[in-house]
Formats: structure tokens, C-alpha cells, sequence
């Protein structure tokens, strides 16, 4: 764990330092950390043309990853493939303060912003995101 970290417990010491590598910006645990660590991974992928704003400034190209606790929802992991490392301290505040997916369902994204794929990611651990509507 690194000079910014959270342990949850021992399984889950989860650095919260990003990690800005120039096409895949994320912090907290990967898929690979979280299967090592727990044995099992919660994970929703939302794809960026699935997100309004990406759309309309034509950068709809890349992912967002959020991985949880399977017990606790606990959101441990926001990772991204794309250059949208400005949601990297949206992310980093989550991991950080232990936020659960409830904390994003229950939050208002400012329309349209591709802060928007943060909660259609934490949405898609309880409901199916193709049937929403364009601003969640």
C-alpha cells in the first residue's frame, strides 16, 4: 500500500494512488488483484458510446471498469480504457472514502458529462443500462 491507501482488510489493502498510464487511468484493485485477493471479482464494464456526452463530443471509443466488494458493495476498483483520466479523481474520492455503489445511484451527474459513466457503471450492478433513460 502506498503512502495513500485504505485497508478494508488485509485482503483488500487498496492503493488509491492513481495510476495515469496514458490510455488506461485507474485506481484501487484490477480484476486480476481482486480474483487474487478475494477469489472472486464483481465487476460492470460500461462501454464510453453507451454514455450521452461521450457521444456528443465524438469520444465514444473506450470503457470504464468499477469492481466491488461482493459482501459489502464497497466500491474497490475504477479503472478506464480511454483518455479520460479527468474522471480519475471522481474515482480516486470512491475508493478512497469507501463508497458503496448506493453512494453513486444516489448521486446527480451534472448532464452531460462523462462523469455520467461512473454512475451508469455503479447502475449496472443492479439493472440492466440499455433500458435507462439518456440522463441518469
Amino acid at each position: 500500500m502506498g503512502a495513500i491507501g485504505v485497508s478494508v482488510d488485509d485482503r483488500l489493502a487498496v492503493k488509491v494512488s492513481p495510476d495515469l498510464r496514458t490510455t488506461e487511468p485507474g485506481v484501487g484493485l484490477t480484476e486480476d488483484e481482486q480474483m487474487t485477493r478475494l477469489g472472486r471479482c464483481a465487476r460492470r464494464t460500461v462501454a464510453f458510446d453507451q454514455v450521452p456526452r461521450a457521444r456528443i463530443v465524438g469520444r465514444s471509443e473506450g470503457l470504464i471498469k468499477m469492481a466491488i466488494h461482493s459482501e459489502t458493495d464497497q466500491i474497490i476498483g475504477v479503472h478506464m480504457l480511454s483518455d479520460a483520466s479527468e474522471l480519475i479523481a471522481e474515482a480516486m474520492v470512491l475508493v478512497r472514502n469507501r463508497n458503496i455503489i448506493r453512494d453513486v445511484l444516489d448521486s446527480l451527474p451534472v448532464f452531460p458529462t462523462l462523469s455520467e459513466s461512473i454512475k451508469l457503471a455503479a447502475m449496472a450492478f443492479t439493472r440492466d443500462i440499455s433500458k435507462v433513460s439518456c440522463c441518469v
